[in-house]
């Protein structure tokens, strides 16, 4: 294309430009967010940690098809939050976190010489098993509604 039909082609297509406010692009209501996701948005988070494993977020993946590392299927992954330091176990099975979770708690006691408080995981049947030991020792679980993995989102961006 030659440098004028060039010229001419650009001072054409400016005719049709349509001009943008920076008041149109930040004026976007509600009902137009809503309509145009998938999912409802969730709020944000109102938990706050004053302490180290005051809040323990805890998820169970699996199990896969395959092992991933020596027969492992499973893992489960414990997130403090507010240390945001990240504890993986893989497992056999997904009920081994009936053995997993009471070492990490002498562990992370010890290590922080603070309790914990609260564990904090999704409704899945491996945790119900937990209950009588949480009870015991007072810490109180607590799940995210069913089919809502965003409430425990510290562990699900941990799996991704």
């Amino acid at each position: 294309m030659s440098i004028s039909k060039h010229v001419a082609f650009s001072s054409r297509s400016k005719s049709f430009h349509l001009s943008v406010t920076s008041s149109s692009l930040n004026h976007v209501c509600n009902s137009c967010r809503i309509n145009k996701s998938q999912e409802l948005p969730f709020s944000i988070n109102n938990i706050k940690s004053t302490r180290p494993i005051e809040y323990i977020y805890s998820n169970v993946r699996g199990p896969t098809h395959t092992s991933f590392y020596k027969g492992f299927k499973c893992y489960a992954i414990f997130n403090d939050h507010y240390t945001c330091y990240c504890w993986l176990f893989p497992m056999i099975l997904k009920y081994d976190i009936t053995t997993i979770f009471p070492q990490l708690h002498v562990l992370l006691e010890k290590k922080f010489e603070f309790k914990i408080t609260h564990l904090y995981s999704d409704n899945g049947g491996e945790y119900t098993s937990l209950k009588p030991y949480l009870d015991k020792y007072g810490i109180s679980h607590l799940t995210t509604p069913s089919y809502t993995s965003q409430h425990n989102g510290i562990s699900e961006h941990q799996h991704r």
